[in-house]
């Protein structure tokens, strides 16, 4: 384990109280702080270990003298245990969720503690930033003005989440015995979404032209294979970008997905943790015969950038895909839409749902409710 920086003050918990490790002259010492282990607690900690801390770096620290750092702070009974802000609950809830977030739903949680700093709830002749209010303290009224201006400020699905958040966050700080009721929750379920008409599919002749236009162009050319697979297999963008040669049968004619590239690069397994194996068609096959021809390395990843990094979606859509359909005149569909596409053109030729949702690994259920349309129709007996 490498050496702590000089200066450095550790927190730690001891038979549920807090207490200071460090090193002066060699010599660990350790500062009992006689607190409970609590968010509010933590942070009178951090206080007193950056005291200490900047003594041992102006090397003005006195050992002898070591109780006093500590000040009175173990004669105040311990009542501050459900003092703790909104704000910072809601920290330490996002904290409990983090190592299950990837970039883009962390960004969710950020967008949320943002608003919660933003706004400012009016109850009676009380004016307070929402995010410093006690969570114990929290009403309806305040709840409720609070999810108003949201509301304004967003969308149903935007707003929703927000609340949603909220309402997981309350729930979570319930176990911890920091707040006893959820005045989030009857505010969530009260939240109807719209429902809202799904972009259509790209048409054959759309594929087509899109296909052809990523070939042609001096500057996008580069991921006509990695469109056309991702037409041609019907897999999720972050299966196709986290799509590596070790994971390809050496014929080409099957790959394993199990692992997805997320936002920022992010390694993960593939969606609800399942994987499985696809079958590619031969146009699909030969894709993948000819990029690797030059015997790449396995770990290395199938579909890269110019550079040789691996895609990120959101560039690589607001470069090359904007531009490619917008000169095209083709109305503007995500590229995530390549997996429906794929999906509704293989039920519209007779391939049968559980087939194509064990090679796409959808949902049955969710496939036929969303693509029923699309599967191929046959004539009704006139005795039925």
């Amino acid at each position: 384990m490498p050496k702590a920086p000089a200066g450095t003050v550790h927190i730690e918990c001891f038979r549920d109280r807090l207490r200071l490790r460090f090193t002066y002259n060699s010599k660990q010492h350790t500062l009992a702080l006689k607190l409970a282990d609590t968010p509010v607690n933590r942070k009178v900690a951090e206080g007193i270990a950056s005291e200490i801390s900047r003594d041992l770096l102006l090397k003005t620290f006195d050992p002898s003298k070591l109780i006093h750092y500590r000040g009175d702070v173990d004669t105040k009974p311990d009542t501050n245990q459900n003092k703790i802000s909104i704000a910072d609950m809601f920290d330490l809830f996002t904290a409990h969720r983090s190592k299950n977030n990837d970039p883009l739903t962390s960004q969710k949680y950020t967008a949320t503690l943002r608003y919660l700093k933003e706004f400012i709830c009016h109850n009676g002749m009380d004016t307070e930033c929402l995010a410093n209010k006690h969570v114990e303290l929290l009403g309806s009224i305040c709840s409720e003005q609070f999810a108003e201006w949201v509301r304004q400020k967003s969308g149903d699905r935007v707003f929703k989440e927000r609340i949603g958040l909220l309402s997981a966050c309350w729930e979570w700080g319930k176990t911890k015995h920091w707040v006893e009721s959820n005045p989030w929750l009857p505010i969530y379920q009260s939240i109807k979404i719209s429902p809202k008409q799904k972009p259509r599919p790209f048409t054959s002749a759309e594929v087509k032209q899109i296909i052809e236009a990523f070939k042609n162009d001096p500057h996008y050319k580069h991921y006509s294979d990695y469109v056309t697979f991702a037409f041609g297999t019907g897999m999720r963008t972050g299966e196709v970008n986290g799509l590596l040669w070790k994971h390809i049968s050496p014929d080409c004619r099957t790959i394993w997905v199990g692992e997805s590239l997320g936002r920022g690069k992010i390694r993960k397994s593939a969606k609800n943790n399942k994987d499985r194996t696809v079958r590619l068609s031969p146009n699909m096959q030969r894709i993948l015969i000819e990029k690797g021809l030059s015997n790449p390395d396995p770990e290395s990843f199938v579909f890269t950038t110019r550079q040789g990094n691996p895609i990120d979606d959101h560039n690589f859509c607001q470069r090359a895909w904007k531009t490619i359909l917008k000169r095209l005149a083709i109305s503007y569909r995500k590229f995530y839409y390549t997996r429906s596409t794929y999906i509704s053109h293989a039920l519209t030729a007779g391939v049968s749902p559980l087939e194509l949702s064990e090679q796409t690994g959808h949902d049955l259920r969710t496939m036929l409710r969303n693509y029923a349309a699309c599967i191929k129709k046959t004539e009704i007996p006139e005795y039925f």
